[in-house]
């Protein structure tokens, strides 16, 4: 997406951006739904099914916000349109997005927590002697040979199959981190990019209004002109009538003067 040359442009890529985040809510909410429907199942062949769509949903999301990101900024450097325009349609569209962040945020943090207390639960499973700080060093670590080791200690299969579950969930938690680290980092952009776009706001509108005092200030020196030329004209127009008063005094003076006497 290229800043808009027009503002038809202009309107098309704020539609673009708003598709991008309704998808993204829509995202979210599937993604709540889903990790309530993972704490309560019980069918493996459900688990796996919304596990994986959780995780389709969990990278499509993420993508979709940088994509929007990215639309903003060229929102930013649009090249077309009324500043008030520009100003509002920035404004709508960074604050549905940093709403949209939050809330993936949120979800992230539920989706990491409910999959830690399911880490838990079958790690006591497979390893009653385990103690909280091994399972909790084993987890925030994000080691997958600790988990291996337990698994190779283990000299029951079940246990085996259920340390070898609580390892893929441990390295969903882990890219759940990332995930939301980097969601952090995006939101801190964003919030820089808001900030940036209103001090180049504040500075257009700062030079329109320096634009619009010099404008009725010449307004007024060239009213005043007008009327000191006026004046001018006005003072042209009665010196003249006072000495064509004169001449015609003098005129009139000479011709009695000078005029043959009546015999």
């Amino acid at each position: 997406m290229l800043p808009a040359e027009n503002l038809d442009t202009f309107y098309k890529q704020v539609e673009v951006l708003t598709t991008y985040i309704v998808k993204i809510d829509q995202n979210v909410e599937q993604m709540g739904w889903s990790n309530k429907r993972l704490t309560s199942e019980v069918d493996p062949r459900v688990i796996q099914e919304q596990e994986n769509r959780l995780e389709t949903s969990l990278a499509e999301t993420q993508e979709l916000i940088k994509k929007t990101k990215e639309g903003v900024k060229n929102l930013k450097r649009s090249k077309r349109g009324d500043v008030s325009v520009r100003k509002s349609q920035f404004d709508s569209v960074s604050a549905k997005l940093m709403r949209s962040i939050k809330l993936f945020q949120t979800v992230q943090l539920d989706i990491k927590a409910s999959r830690k207390a399911q880490i838990i639960r079958q790690y006591k499973i497979a390893k009653p002697d385990a103690t909280s700080d091994e399972i909790e060093q084993a987890i925030e670590s994000g080691r997958s040979d600790v988990f291996s080791r337990a698994m190779v200690s283990s000299s029951v299969s079940e246990q085996q199959r259920v340390l070898g579950e609580v390892e893929k969930r441990n390295q969903a938690i882990q890219r759940l981190a990332q995930s939301f680290s980097e969601l952090v980092q995006l939101a801190n952009e964003m919030n820089e990019l808001i900030q940036s776009q209103q001090e180049f706001l504040d500075i257009i509108e700062v030079q329109v209004e320096k634009t619009i005092f010099n404008v009725e200030a010449g307004n007024v020196q060239l009213t005043q002109a007008n009327e000191s030329a006026y004046g001018a004209r006005n003072t042209q127009k009665i010196i003249a009538g006072v000495v064509v008063v004169v001449l015609v005094i003098i005129i009139i003076i000479l011709v009695v003067k000078f005029a043959p006497a009546k015999k």
